[in-house]
């Protein structure tokens, strides 16, 4: 990663998110989503996915929780391979299982492939809280890539100033 005022390469890779909620169209989603990653190329110096790519698609909470722990897994495997395949930093939001809470927690790979650093969402929405039983992360965080400071904001997180300050 280039540091200074450099220009950094940084390449978004957004999918339409299937309407279905079955397996079926988020597997479809998924291999989409890792085509798009193969094709981003060795000259990205940062990649990012989207929030929940791991289910997309997918709101039913059993469902989704399912998926998660079986192919979302997988998911999450194949997007480290390909960052190390590419020396590229790869961010990905993710429904994942910690402990015995589920988090919506944005994985940052580094160009080796091995997770430099995982924030969890502050501000969940109503249906993340009490809709999928999802636990907000504690604090706003920061990690450094190769010497550039850098802060994730997930979806409802841009919304509330005082995230940004802290």
């Amino acid at each position: 990663m280039k540091t200074g005022r450099q220009r950094l390469n940084i390449k978004v890779i957004q999918p339409e998110y299937p309407n279905e909620g079955t397996s079926d169209s988020a597997i479809r989603c998924l291999a989409w989503m890792l085509d798009a990653l193969e094709k981003a190329g060795r000259d990205s110096d940062l990649i990012l996915l989207p929030e929940y790519a791991n289910v997309p698609g997918i709101g039913d909470r059993d469902r989704m929780l399912e998926f998660a722990l079986s192919g979302g897994v997988e998911m999450l495997e194949q997007v480290a391979r390909c960052a190390a395949h590419l020396e590229s930093w790869v961010a990905v939001g993710a429904a994942v299982l910690d402990g015995s809470q589920w988090v919506n927690r944005t994985i940052l790979f580094d160009r080796g492939g091995g997770q430099w650093y995982g924030y969890d969402k502050v501000h969940l929405t109503e249906v993340e809280d009490e809709g999928l039983g999802f636990t907000a992360g504690p604090v706003p965080g920061l990690t450094s890539l190769e010497g550039t400071r850098v802060g994730f904001a997930t979806c409802f997180d841009v919304y509330f100033p005082e995230y940004f300050s802290a």
